[in-house]
């Protein structure tokens, strides 16, 4: 199936993002048996909707390290005999804070509808992924019972309660700030040394995630998002590969990933398929020359 992609986004292929949720969907769902309306829908919504509320996450996360780290170099420790001590300051923070989980909510909101279109479910709200609603299984309890408690599919899914949903939390907690409220803390000194930004969801008072730096958990964040909605893409090629004896999904290893598109997963003939490939070649090597 050939697909047209529009030029949308400022940052090209060799951002694994823009790589891994806009080329590796066409890539991958091609060896499927899919509806070619099924397909298209899925790339769609991966690279219009996916793709550029995850790249909205990311400048976030990377326009906060910066200003950290600048502002970080700026603090110099009090001396004996001085009378004050200037504490550098991440501008607007709470705001960059914010945004950063509405667009992430979000993300997961708009991610539910691949897993809708893939399994005619009907979810909706964002915290559905670990929070079952409207009688219905959340989504990691829909695609344990789909593929088994054992499955692969069953633990990777398990992982995804604690990677995302505290940032669906964290987003309600700015949205309805009783009980629960989204407390932001800026540079602070501990003694001589400067203290990290930090974030963390209170309950009354006690912390029920957090405080984490800032920066770095936005980081785990945007990785972990990422890998959700490949596992979604996973799943659905898994069960649909249009020649299931012959080929798989298969993940690249890192280092072995092209800087100008480095997706992730690819599809490659099974081990038995090489194996017989190999065989046939030695044969041909071995034949008597004529």
């Amino acid at each position: 199936m050939l697909f047209e992609l529009t030029k949308q986004l400022e940052r090209g292929t060799p951002d694994p993002i823009v790589a891994r949720l806009t080329v590796q969907p066409i890539e991958i769902l091609n060896h499927t048996n899919l509806s070619a309306a099924v397909q298209a829908k899925f790339v769609q919504l991966s690279v219009s909707e996916l793709c550029p509320r995850l790249l909205r996450c990311s400048e976030i996360e990377q326009r906060l390290r910066k200003e950290a780290d600048e502002r970080r170099s700026q603090f110099k420790p009090p001396r004996r005999g001085d009378v004050s001590v200037e504490i550098p300051q991440i501008p607007n923070l709470k705001a960059e804070c914010e945004n950063f989980l509405y667009e992430a909510k979000n993300y997961l909101r708009d991610l539910l509808k691949l897993v809708n279109l893939l399994w005619g479910t009907q979810y909706e709200d964002a915290s559905e992924w670990v929070q079952g609603k409207k009688s219905r299984p959340s989504v990691q309890e829909f695609i344990v019972g789909r593929f088994g408690e054992s499955h692969l599919n069953a633990r990777f899914i398990r992982q995804y309660k604690a990677c995302v949903e505290p940032f669906v939390l964290m987003r309600n907690a700015v949205e309805h700030p009783k009980p629960t409220e989204l407390v932001i803390k800026n540079f602070s000194r501990e003694g001589a040394e400067l203290r990290e930004a930090t974030w963390a969801l209170e309950r009354n008072g006690t912390p029920e995630y957090g405080p984490l730096s800032i920066v770095e958990d936005m980081a785990c964040g945007v990785r972990n998002l990422l890998i959700l909605a490949e596992d979604m893409l996973v799943m659905a090629a898994q069960a649909n590969l249009a020649a299931p004896g012959l080929v798989a999904v298969e993940a690249i290893p890192e280092q072995e990933r092209k800087s100008e598109c480095p997706v992730k997963y690819r599809i490659r003939p099974t081990a038995a398929v090489l194996q017989d490939i190999a065989r046939q070649e030695g044969r041909r090597d071995a034949s008597p020359a004529r």
